[in-house]
C-alpha cells in the first residue's frame, strides 16, 4: 500500500502535468467545520439585524415593523444577500464553464452549467427589485395605467409577481435539474429557501388589510399591532430564505472547486436531482 507521502508526491506530479489542479485544501473535517462557523454567522447576522430593528421600533413606539420598511437595515441585508447569492452563481458558473472547455468535443447545444449563469443573472434582478422595489412600482403601474381602482384582488399583484419569481426559479432548476444531480449537498439548504419564500408570501397576504374579516375595523389598533408582527415574521422569512441561498451555494460551490469534469455521458447527467 503506498504511504501518505508517496500519494502527495503522486498527486504534485500529476498537477503539474496538467492532469489535477494544483490545490492546497485544509483536511476535511476543517472545511466542514468552516463551513458551519460560516452558516451560523449569516444566520446570527439575520437574527441581530431583526432582533435590533424590532426592539428600535417598540422604544419608539412606532410599532415593530417601523424599521423594517423599504431602505432600512432589514433591506440593505436582503439585497446584499441576494448580490452575495449571485456572486457566488457566477463563480460557479464560471468553474463549471471551466471544466466543460476542456471536453469541447463532448459538447451539448444547450450545456448544463449554463443554468448557472441564467441564475446568477435572475439573482442580479432581485437584488435590484429588493432595492428599488420594481415589483411594487410594476404595481402601481398596472393601477394607473389601466386605471383599476384597487381591489382585494387587484392589491395583490405584487405579491402575484413574487410567487411568479419563485416559480421561474423552479423551473429554471428542473430544467437543469442533471446538474443539481452532482451537487445533493445543496438540496436540504435548498428547500428550505423555497420554503421560508413561499411562507413569506402567505404572511404578506395574511398581513394585507383587504383580508380582515368584515365587521372588523382594519384600521382598529388590535389589527394594525397584528399585522405590524405579521410584518415582522414576513421579513423574518425572507431575510432565512436569502440566508438558506447562500448557504446552498456556497455548498454548491465548494463541490464544484472540488470535484473532477463530468461529462455528458456521466450517470449523474443522466439522473434526475429530485430536487
Amino acid at each position: 500500500m503506498p504511504s501518505a507521502a508517496s500519494t502527495h508526491h503522486v498527486a504534485i506530479e500529476s498537477a503539474i502535468a496538467g492532469e489535477l489542479p494544483v490545490r492546497s485544501a485544509p483536511p476535511r473535517h476543517i472545511r466542514e467545520l468552516l463551513c458551519r462557523v460560516d452558516s451560523v454567522a449569516l444566520l446570527a447576522l439575520v437574527g441581530c439585524v431583526l432582533a435590533a430593528s424590532v426592539v428600535i421600533g417598540l422604544i419608539s413606539g412606532a410599532g415593530p415593523a417601523a424599521y423594517l420598511g423599504e431602505w432600512t437595515a432589514a433591506t440593505l441585508v436582503s439585497g446584499g444577500q441576494l448580490l452575495l447569492t449571485a456572486a457566488l452563481l457566477g463563480r460557479i458558473f464560471l468553474r463549471r464553464r471551466g471544466a466543460w472547455i476542456k471536453r469541447a468535443s463532448e459538447q451539448t447545444r444547450v450545456p448544463p452549467y449554463a443554468m448557472w449563469a441564467v441564475m446568477a443573472s435572475g439573482f442580479l434582478f432581485l437584488a435590484a427589485d429588493e432595492l428599488f422595489e420594481l415589483h411594487e412600482r410594476t404595481d402601481l403601474f398596472i393601477h394607473s395605467a389601466m386605471a383599476l381602482r384597487e381591489t382585494p384582488l387587484s392589491d395583490r399583484i405584487d405579491d402575484g409577481i413574487v410567487v411568479v419569481y419563485a416559480l421561474l426559479g423552479l423551473m429554471i432548476m428542473r430544467r437543469g435539474r442533471s446538474e443539481l444531480a452532482l451537487f445533493r449537498a445543496a438540496w436540504p439548504a435548498l428547500r428550505l429557501a423555497f420554503f421560508f419564500l413561499f411562507a413569506m408570501v402567505v404572511f404578506d397576504l395574511l398581513t394585507n388589510r383587504w383580508f380582515v374579516p368584515r365587521g372588523i375595523d382594519p384600521d382598529s389598533q388590535t389589527i394594525k399591532t397584528l399585522a405590524g408582527w405579521g410584518t415582522v415574521a414576513e421579513e423574518s422569512l425572507k431575510l432565512l430564505g436569502g440566508a438558506m441561498f447562500i448557504i446552498a451555494f456556497a455548498a454548491v460551490w465548494r463541490a464544484a472547486s472540488a470535484m473532477g469534469t463530468p461529462t455528458p455521458s456521466d450517470p449523474a447527467h443522466r439522473g434526475q436531482s429530485g430536487l
